[in-house]
């Protein structure tokens, strides 16, 4: 099954419909937010191994699986084809790849598994934002 960008499903033949290179676009934006998810969990694990005694780890690991929670109801939006749900993946990847990026050399001189995983997340985050904020762009037909 190809993925293809919800809007040219709906508008298969419309004037507006999307052209070969923005559902390719699209599917590899999804393709590197699915791939950052995925690795999210596996850097949720990592953190996990470290965890200190009495450090409070219980809302921590909450909270960790809230936002993952909210991160996977926000793939299906996207896949859905909800115009708010590109823009927020957007948002949210440039916003935590801003905040996150410091701090990866500290985590990566702590435990270099988990550096290594937090940096993949960041470039798949910033290239899926990249590619999804590219749609918006109005294409040029030659």
């Amino acid at each position: 099954m190809q993925l293809t960008h919800p809007s040219s499903r709906k508008l298969a033949n419309g004037p507006a419909a999307l052209n070969d290179q923005s559902n390719k676009r699209f599917g590899v934006a999804f393709a590197c937010l699915g791939t950052a998810y995925v690795l999210s969990w596996i850097e949720l694990w990592l953190s996990m191994r470290l965890v200190v005694p009495d450090s409070g780890t219980a809302n921590s690991l909450a909270g960790s699986l809230a936002s993952r929670l909210l991160v996977g109801v926000l793939l299906l939006s996207l896949a859905r084809g909800y115009g708010w749900a590109r823009w927020l993946a957007v948002a949210l990847g440039v916003c935590s790849t801003v905040v996150t990026a410091p701090f990866v050399p500290a985590e990566w001189s702590v435990f270099p598994a988990a550096g290594a995983v937090t940096a993949a997340i960041l470039i798949f985050k910033l290239a899926s934002a990249a590619l999804l904020a590219l749609l918006a762009l109005p294409q040029h037909h030659h």
